[in-house]
């Protein structure tokens, strides 16, 4: 077999043993002994070789073809790789760090446990006999590259759609314009990751670390951001009324909601923290919150009578005294809220999930705060719970007049001093 180089004069051709002659002189190169000489293996035709293993760090490798070669735990760390054709090769386990891999041909390559660090998978442009030739960002779509380690990388444009980034490391990595619609991010780290203006459609970030990156107008339609850490993202311009926030902060789920309701329930916690000094209570009477996202969100105190909550988001919510008579609540997510003192006659939480849910009583405080000895019951008179999940809630001194349990979940909860009959 003869291995095309233009590098070396029209028509020159390197044999497989001038091939691993060259990477031995390179290795003897970065040692800094004599005769080393390093390697420029620039628009080499090497498509298929087996080079696992093997060290070109900093080696010239522009326009190289190695299509379909075995380079897995190669050390191609600040290689210049721009406009390589690296299509379906196995880099699995390699060093890519600072490698430029501008322009780079990538589709269907292996990056499993692969290192990026640094890297530059922009597009770019070059000059050939004196024209400029542009190319393309990096495609990816579909590629494996879990637990890829991508901090500082440069990612700008690229197209991941499809891909499997689950673990993957993207710490301070430049995002912008990148594509990662459909792409499985699960325990992904991207702290301060800039991805103003990616398309994250339909990506899953469960678990993942989102601190502090930059989301500015991405589009996250249907994107799982379930157990997210989102805290200090910049979420300029993001419509998040379509995406799955699960149990991220109180935050995020408010930034989900219409600007109005955002507003009333901004207000609404000022009043509650204030104890009424400030802000303004919320009254949602009747309101229409099916499929919302209000987990952690502070409602303690406020009027929620006759509002459907179906199959609302409702994690870690504090509705403690408020007022949830004939609320329709079937299916809601309100696992470990606090509906301690709640008013909920009447409600339908049918198939509702209050597991770990405080239903106890509110100490009663005088106007300086002392405490009067008296407490006030959550009133669940008439509520429907069939088939809703009360493990480990506390219902002690619940009011459940008028309730049927039979076809509750009821493990570990407390149901010390509950009502559930006159006299």
């Amino acid at each position: 077999m003869w291995l095309k180089n233009d590098v070396f004069g029209s028509g020159t051709a390197l044999t497989p043993m001038e091939i691993l002659n060259a990477i031995a002189s390179h290795e003897r190169w970065l040692l800094g002994r004599s005769g080393g000489v390093r390697a420029n293996l620039r628009d080499l035709d090497a498509r298929g070789l087996v080079l696992e293993g093997v060290n070109l760090c900093k080696a010239k490798m522009s326009g190289v073809n190695l299509k379909s070669s075995q380079l897995n735990g190669a050390d191609l760390s600040e290689t210049d790789l721009f406009s390589a054709d690296l299509s379906a090769a196995d880099l699995s386990g390699s060093n890519l760090s600072g490698a430029d891999l501008r322009g780079a041909e990538m589709k269907n390559v292996k990056l499993r446990d692969a290192k990026l660090e640094g890297a530059d998978l922009r597009g770019g442009a070059m000059l050939d006999n004196g024209e400029f030739r542009t190319f393309e960002a990096v495609d990816l779509r579909d590629v494996e590259m879990d637990n890829l380690d991508a901090k500082r990388g440069n990612f700008s444009g690229v197209n991941m759609a499809g891909a499997s980034l689950q673990g993957a490391d993207f710490s301070g990595a430049k995002m912008q314009g990148c594509n990662l619609s459909g792409a499985k991010l699960g325990n992904a780290k991207l702290p301060k990751a800039l991805l103003a203006d990616a398309d994250l459609s339909g990506a899953d970030f469960a678990n993942a670390d989102l601190r502090n990156a930059d989301l500015s107008n991405a589009k996250v339609d249907n994107a799982n951001f379930d157990n997210t850490d989102l805290s200090g993202a910049i979420t300029d311009g993001v419509d998040f009324s379509k995406a799955n926030l699960g149990m991220v902060s109180s935050d995020m789920s408010i930034a989900s909601l219409p600007p109005d309701l955002q507003d009333m329930i901004t207000n609404h916690e000022t009043w509650a923290i204030t104890s009424g000094r400030k802000g303004k209570r919320a009254v949602l009477d009747g309101m229409n919150l099916d499929g919302k996202n209000l987990s952690q969100v502070n409602l303690s105190g406020a009027s929620l009578k006759g509002v459907s909550f179906v199959e609302t988001r409702l994690y870690e919510v504090d509705m403690a005294m408020a007022d949830l008579s004939d609320a329709r609540m079937r299916g809601c997510q309100l696992n470990g809220a606090n509906l301690s003192g709640a008013r909920l006659a009447g409600a339908d939480l049918s198939h509702a999930n209050l597991s770990g849910v405080s239903l106890g009583p509110v100490d009663i405080k005088d106007a300086d705060g002392a405490p009067t000895g008296k407490q006030w019951p959550s009133n669940l008179t008439g509520a429907i719970l069939d088939g809703a999940d009360l493990e480990n809630a506390d219902l002690t001194k619940a009011n459940l007049l008028d309730v049927d349990l039979t076809k509750a979940k009821t493990a570990k909860a407390n149901l010390t001093d509950i009502v559930t009959a006159t006299g």
